[in-house]
């Protein structure tokens, strides 16, 4: 009698136990399951978003070679050209009045341009150089950043927050800099002129760039406790 309790206590002590086991061996396979199926479309965000960023880098590129290429046209006397200056916004057209490009000094010191065509050229050179460039090159770095994720199936490493931090100081350096510069330039080499101006700071890239150095901290944290848990193990 005793014999047959034991083994009945011992059979229905297993099924609990087996239901126990059941039971978190299918919370560990769904949670397997839900992390797998959350990696998989992170990685597919990734790739839409890698195939979004090409396509506008090759709308910047196209930019700068529009930029540079119509004053060259317009130079040689292969596109129509005509200069317009109204309340201090200097506008150059070509092939039509719907094609234009144009810019606005912030003080009006310097009145119109003496030589438009030879103005428009070097304005394009500027525009392409300071304003398209950092952005295409800070493009390019997020790019890479979706590509290695792509390929390593993790944003986190040490190349990421490297070029993380590198995207925060060329857009820390671009809201510092390239309006002084940006308007400088065109001071000197279209009205042959430059006066003095205070710093004009980009509010908007600025904010950006500190938000990309503090995310790059955090990158660089995270990555310090996974080295820090990989070594325990």
């Amino acid at each position: 009698l005793f014999s047959s309790m034991a083994h009945s206590f011992s059979r229905n002590l297993t099924k609990q136990f087996n239901r126990k086991d059941l039971t978190s061996m299918n919370k560990i396979i769904f949670s397997e399951k839900t992390s797998l199926s959350l990696k998989n479309k992170s990685l597919t965000t990734c790739q839409y978003a890698a195939v979004f960023l090409k396509g506008i880098l090759l709308f910047l590129l196209l930019a700068m070679f529009y930029l540079i290429l119509l004053p060259v046209l317009a130079k040689a006397g292969l596109v129509p050209f005509h200069y317009e200056y109204t309340d201090n916004y200097h506008q150059f057209f070509t092939w039509s009045d719907a094609w234009c490009t144009g810019f606005s000094l912030p003080s009006d010191l310097s009145g119109q341009i003496a030589d438009p065509l030879n103005s428009y050229l070097i304005y394009g050179i500027l525009e392409s150089i300071l304003t398209l460039l950092p952005v295409m090159i800070v493009l390019l770095f997020v790019k890479r950043i979706l590509d290695r994720t792509l390929k390593e199936h993790t944003p986190f490493t040490r190349k990421t927050e490297k070029d993380l931090r590198v995207i925060s100081w060329i857009l820390i350096i671009m809201a510092l800099f390239k309006n002084t510069l940006y308007y400088s330039l065109i001071e000197k080499f279209l009205f042959d002129s430059v006066f003095f101006r205070f710093p004009d700071i980009s509010g908007e890239i600025l904010v950006m760039g500190i938000l990309a150095l503090i995310l790059s901290e955090i990158f660089r944290y995270g990555i310090d406790l996974q080295d820090e848990a990989d070594m325990t193990i």
